[in-house]
């Protein structure tokens, strides 16, 4: 019945678990295609309001790190550099975009491209050329084959040249450039390509052909809605009106493109509209207003600067702003995390019983097996009873069997019955109460703990039973090969780690690196963890138990030292023999069955090797066994 419960808990359990990831994998997806979302409205509209689409930016940023998606980040770091150039933030912007660049997986070409043109284009508003044309040089070998990002590569690419009167190269990219935004049908690009070449035009003093291409960089800005290029046309028609002396037109359109700028926000070219109404009104001799626009020039200079110092002051309050939300997230990332252990340590408790549960019907159930084989044995004896002279032999030998049979039998159901009745009841009271909600889930963790030291002991007796009588009944069978006695040692450390911190005591390990024996590892394993059980058992808290090795010849001595309360010379005598069965309890009333350290000395000698304690009163114990040393054995 037990069983059948725990296995129910288990199988709901698991479900219960699959149900939860599901429901967790959906989440995530759904908020990645959010985000994804917010990032692509951000990529859209930030020329048309960069402070909107910036805020977007952030809220895009928190939920990807709160979602832990990764491009999500990296995204939403380069649409935030995108809206701080969009309002000529150039420092700024060029924080956010390397950012975007450390974030992007070396293998997202197109993103990564995307970052370095950007970069590219902050260092060449910022008048920093060479480097502004390094950036974007590797812009383009990041896009590859990447037509998109071609075409952007080099629409920045020529504004560099155009910047650096270079007027050639920048036709020649900007003809590049537009050719590959057509086979993209992209409007806004061949906007902004249009406008570089009214500005190569400009440069070559060709009032005609920058006239035109201003007026087509106009209607392009409208139907991309791009009001940035907007008002930057209505600068370029004010030094075209102005070098064709048509001063009335170039002061109209000065004034446009200041009101522009400024309800955009964008004072690099509000500053240039000032600047050329100053220089206009300075040329028809109207000095008042020259004078007016010169003070709005020096004024918005003041305020650049102004804006600058208070940018950086921003800058610094948005990043601790930004981290204090992200460390937000990143402290109920944690709860969570607890969370998820706290019900993972529960859910391994419960099936650790449910194991340890089926070992028990498991061990019972063999028992009844050798029950049965017994009776099987004594109707097949008294059936051959009636011909005993013909077949006397065979029945000695039956009955010589059956007699080791039923003294091994009876062994077992005497300890077994003894000494796990106990804790098998225990388990199933805490099972019981568990299932009928007398405890909670926190309680039954506490109790477990408690039990661990006499489910391991049950446990450990099982595994000496199930070896003894491996032994008496298949024969004696080794397998013999090299054994580092280190990493052995080290292993049992890592068994007993619970047991040990539970009762506080020390344990060391001064064993040489490379101690090789010849022997069965699973032999040896069994020897060390009955004798160490011992040794917990019997050592008071804040003992020490010592594990170390001694040469002798051919052999190599493994010790087990403790400091618990030892015996007499009587006491060890009794130790080995299978008429004494003699067994004390631990420090903390754990029991034992007695059968251990006869099978640690049986599985010794089995190895070619012999088994032996020295002990004194009060001061502790030294269990030591021999085993053949590889080396030797080699020779």
């Amino acid at each position: 019945m037990i069983f059948v419960l725990l296995m129910w808990q288990s199988v709901f359990g698991m479900r219960r678990a699959t149900i939860i990831a599901a429901e967790a994998d959906t989440s995530q997806i759904s908020a990645q295609q959010q985000i994804d979302s917010i990032n692509k409205v951000v990529r859209s509209s930030f020329l048309a309001n960069p402070g909107k689409a910036r805020d977007l930016a952030q809220k895009a940023l928190l939920l990807s790190k709160k979602y832990k998606y990764q491009t999500g980040i990296a995204q939403s770091f380069l649409n935030m550099g995108t809206t701080y150039w969009a309002q000529s933030y150039y420092p700024i912007s060029l924080f956010y975009l390397n950012a975007a660049l450390r974030t992007f997986d070396k293998n997202a070409h197109e993103w990564r491209s995307d970052c370095l043109r950007s970069i590219g284009r902050d260092y060449v508003d910022l008048k920093k050329y060479p480097e502004g044309l390094a950036y974007i040089n590797q812009a383009l070998k990041e896009a590859g084959n990447d037509i998109k990002e071609q075409e952007r590569a080099l629409t920045e690419r020529s504004f560099v040249y155009v910047r650096l009167k270079q007027a050639d190269k920048a036709i020649s990219d900007i003809n590049k450039a537009i050719a590959l935004s057509k086979i993209l049908h992209n409007p806004g690009e061949i906007a902004v390509l249009y406008s570089r070449l009214y500005s190569v035009y400009l440069d070559k003093k060709d009032y005609d052909k920058a006239k035109l291409y201003c007026d087509t960089t106009y209607e392009l800005s409208l139907k991309t809605n791009n009001i940035r290029l907007r008002s930057s046309v209505w600068v370029g028609r004010t030094v075209i009106a102005y070098n064709n002396k048509d001063y009335p037109t170039a002061i109209a359109n000065a004034q446009t493109a200041a009101r522009l700028a400024d309800s955009l926000g964008v004072m690099d070219i509000y500053s240039n509209a000032i600047r050329w109404l100053y220089r206009i009104y300075g040329t028809t001799g109207n000095k008042d207003q020259a004078l007016l626009y010169q003070a709005k020039y020096i004024q918005v200079q003041d305020s650049l600067n102004r804006l600058d110092k208070q940018n950086s002051v921003q800058l610094i309050q948005d990043y601790f702003d930004l981290n204090t939300k992200l460390r937000d997230i990143e402290q109920m990332e944690q709860k969570d995390e607890v969370s998820k252990v706290l019900i993972k340590s529960q859910r391994i408790t419960i099936a650790y019983l449910g194991a340890a549960v089926f070992v028990l019907i498991v061990a019972f159930y063999i028992l009844y097996l050798f029950y049965q084989q017994k009776k099987n044995l004594s109707r097949q004896l008294q059936i051959q009873n009636l011909d005993v002279v013909a077949k006397n032999d065979v029945i000695e030998n039956q009955s010589r069997n059956l007699d080791e049979l039923n003294q091994l039998k009876d062994r077992l159901l005497a300890i077994i019955g003894h000494d796990l009745k106990s804790p098998l009841a225990n388990l199933r009271s805490i099972v019981d109460l568990f299932s009928q909600g007398y405890f909670t889930a926190e309680e039954v963790h506490m109790l477990m703990k408690d039990m661990a030291p006499a489910i391991e002991g049950a446990e450990l007796t099982l595994a000496n039973l199930v070896e003894w009588a491996g032994s008496q009944l298949k024969g004696e069978q080794l397998n013999v090969k090299p054994i580092d006695i280190l990493a052995v040692a080290e292993e049992m450390a890592q068994v007993f780690k619970l047991p040990l911190e539970q009762k506080n005591i020390g344990f060391a390990i001064e064993i040489q690196e490379g101690q090789t024996v010849m022997a069965d590892e699973n032999h040896v394993k069994m020897i060390l963890r009955n004798l160490i059980s011992n040794a917990v058992k019997f050592t008071e808290p804040t003992g020490t138990i010592t594990l170390y090795t001694q040469a002798r010849g051919a052999k190599l001595m493994i010790n087990i030292k403790d400091t618990g309360r030892g015996m007499t010379t009587e006491e060890t005598s009794k130790l080995f023999s299978t008429q004494t069965h003699f067994t004390m309890p631990g420090t903390k009333g754990e029991k034992g069955t007695g059968i251990g350290l006869l099978l640690c000395r049986q599985l010794a000698e089995l190895n070619g090797g012999e088994l032996s304690v020295t002990s004194v009163p009060n001061q502790g114990s030294t269990f030591y066994f021999t085993l053949p040393v590889a080396d030797y054995h080699m020779s």
